[in-house]
Order: C-alpha cells, then sequence, then structure tokens
C-alpha cells in the first residue's frame, strides 16, 4: 500500500514539461486504463488512473488552496482499489511547493516540492508510514505545469471558497399546517398597491393573484376558484364576497387580457368545493394540507409516526413528541404542527430515520 502511495504521488507531480496551448488541451474526461503512468501523463486527462500489479490508483486533479508570493500550497484526492476489493480506499496528499513563473514561454515551476501530509481515514494507523513513503517518492528537480492551466486551476479553487464562505442560511420558513383545503397566496415583500386605468379599484402589484382594494369600503378582494373572496385585511380572513361589484369583474377582465395574472383556478378534474382557506403571506411561506386532523401510522422497527393523509413528508417521533417535516431537501421539527418550527441538520435527526424499511411508503425521506 505504502509503494501505491508513492506512485500515485510520483503521478501527481510528475506534470508535463512542455506548455500546453489552448489548440492542445485535451477533452476533459478520465483516463483510459494504463499500466505506464507515464501514458497516463502524456494523456493529460483528470482523473488519471494506472495499474500496478492488479491494483487500480485513481489521482484526481491537485486542487490549489492558496498561492502567495511564490508559495503554493495544493491538495489531491487519490484512490486506490486493492484486486478483489469492492470499495477503493481514498485519501488526501497535501503538497507545497516554490514557484518560479515564465510568462513568456506560458509555464509554472514548481521547486523544493515537499509533502506536509497525507490522510488516509479508513487506515488512520498508517498515516505515518504512508508520509514516510510518500516523502521519500518526491520526485526529484523541477517540474513544470501550463501558466494558463495553473491560474484556472486558482480561479476556480477561489470560486469554491468564496462559495464556501458564505454562511448557509436554514432559518425556517413560515410552515403552515391547515387540517381543510387551503390556498397560499405569495406576496413579494410588503404589498404594494397601484391604480388601475380606467378604475377606482387599486390592485397589489407584486403578486400574480389578483388582489384588489376597494379605496370606498376599504375591503379587500382576491379572484380565486372561480368566485370572489374578501377581507377586511390583505392577510384575511377571506370569506365569500357578498354581492360583488361590476368594477371587479371589468378589473379581472383587463388583468386577463394583459396576461399578468394567476386566477388560482382549481386543477382541471377536481370536483366544485367549498371556497378554500386562504393564506396571505409575504414572506417565504409553506403550506402543508391534509385531509382533516393528521391521521398517524406507525413505522415498523421504529419509534416514528407518519401522516397518511398528506402528501407530505410530516412524521411524529415518539420518544420526543416533536413533530418533523421535510421541505426543499431540509427538516424541521417543532412541538406541534402548529409551531414554531426550528431547522434541524440531517446529522442531528433521531437515530429511527436511518432505520425506516424500504418498504415503507416514506422510506424516500430517510
Amino acid at each position: 500500500m505504502r509503494r501505491l502511495i508513492a506512485l500515485a504521488l510520483t503521478l501527481v507531480l510528475s506534470l508535463p514539461v512542455t506548455p500546453v496551448s489552448r489548440a492542445q488541451t485535451p477533452a476533459p474526461g478520465p483516463a483510459a486504463p494504463s499500466s505506464d503512468p507515464s501514458a497516463a501523463l502524456a494523456e493529460g486527462a483528470w482523473p488519471r488512473q494506472f495499474d500496478v500489479n492488479g491494483t487500480t490508483v485513481l489521482v484526481y486533479q491537485p486542487q490549489i488552496d492558496t498561492w502567495e508570493g511564490n508559495r503554493l500550497q495544493a491538495r489531491a484526492a487519490v484512490a486506490v482499489r486493492a484486486a478483489g476489493a469492492a470499495q477503493p480506499s481514498f485519501g488526501v496528499v497535501w503538497i507545497a511547493a516554490r514557484t518560479e513563473v515564465d510568462k513568456e514561454h506560458g509555464i509554472v515551476s514548481l521547486e523544493d516540492i515537499q509533502i506536509p501530509k497525507v490522510n488516509f481515514p479508513d487506515a488512520p494507523q498508517k498515516t505515518d508510514a504512508y508520509l514516510r513513503a510518500a516523502r521519500q517518492h518526491v520526485p526529484a528537480g523541477v517540474r513544470t505545469v501550463s501558466l494558463e492551466q495553473f491560474e484556472a486551476n486558482l480561479a476556480i479553487s477561489q470560486a469554491q471558497a468564496k462559495t464556501a464562505a458564505r454562511p448557509v442560511k436554514n432559518d425556517p420558513p413560515r410552515i403552515i399546517v391547515s387540517s381543510t383545503p387551503a390556498l397560499l397566496v405569495r406576496i413579494d415583500g410588503q404589498p404594494t398597491m397601484r391604480q388601475g386605468q380606467g378604475t377606482t379599484l387599486l390592485r397589489v402589484i407584486n403578486t400574480r393573484a389578483l388582489i384588489l382594494l376597494d379605496p370606498a369600503t376599504g375591503r379587500y378582494y382576491l379572484a380565486a376558484r372561480g368566485r370572489w373572496l374578501e377581507a377586511p385585511a390583505v392577510d384575511g380572513p377571506w370569506a365569500p364576497a357578498v354581492n360583488p361589484t361590476a368594477a371587479l369583474e371589468e378589473a379581472k377582465r383587463a388583468a386577463v387580457a394583459a396576461q399578468q395574472v394567476d386566477l388560482l383556478e382549481a386543477a382541471a378534474g377536481d370536483a366544485p368545493s367549498a371556497p378554500p382557506t386562504v393564506y396571505v403571506s409575504s414572506v417565504p411561506t409553506e403550506l402543508i394540507e391534509t385531509s382533516g386532523q393528521p391521521t398517524w401510522s406507525p413505522i415498523a422497527g421504529t419509534e416514528l409516526l407518519y401522516a397518511t393523509n398528506t402528501k407530505a413528508h410530516l412524521f411524529l417521533e415518539l420518544k420526543s413528541q416533536f413533530t418533523y417535516v421535510l421541505i426543499s431537501g431540509r427538516w424541521f421539527r417543532a412541538r406541534s404542527t402548529e409551531g414554531p418550527w426550528e431547522y434541524v441538520a440531517g446529522a442531528q435527526l433521531p437515530p429511527d430515520f436511518a432505520k425506516i424499511p424500504e418498504r415503507e411508503p416514506r422510506a424516500y425521506a430517510s
């Protein structure tokens, strides 16, 4: 194994000495397997693969961590699969070197190449031996790489670092669990009103829904499910409108003609029903509908219940009595479906989520 690590390291550092122009740059993709490392080098593709006595070594393109002044810090991933092994052993080799740039010829020379560390997590007891072997097989002399490729690699690494530095916001959205038919109307921020041409009615323009305000009465009107609903405020409560005026219908016709409206019609084939409960929200919101109060069913081999009367991924963990919901790949939990909800990292989910049998309807949430 130590010899293989040394060979992999040699492959990483033994880069072509001839500058590579755009016309000469090979197409991306894995190199064909070869028992001769120099052949893989000549192909110039990443990852690079070669065989040693039946063992396959795959070396991924080195990634530049920093290049400050003339000091380079980089690392490369390595996969080693022994003959007959079901899975490869993965590790990382760190590389440090002094650089000299020759802009006229478009090359970067690597000198004083060193190996600060290696890491093979599945064999921590052998890390020191691998490091010694790697250091003993550092290629001597000067190695050169294409300046163009070098700078491209650096740009990619800097972009990745910049993205990684941005904190991921996992603030829970407003989560509404409704046990009756419901409708979510989203407004992009606080309502912005504008008067329509030829009418005294004001329209909320930062939503695709048709929400109108009659300044004379202070009542709001919403076109939804083929009818008009009205409310004393934009966030409700909404109820069927009593005697909607002709001005509302005229405003609706104008909005439809301008193709700037969603009338929130029922899906094709849906049977007529009573007006839904309307939720208007100006913040990120998720609506979960259940057919009546959640109907819970146990999941075999776990202390989890899941709601059978909803399309959502809604669970109840018996030990903690927390309700969990999966929304857009993120988990949230609350003491009840009323909230308040909090974000839960996948690694912090109760262990029973990993035990959901594959035959269960909610197995894909585990």
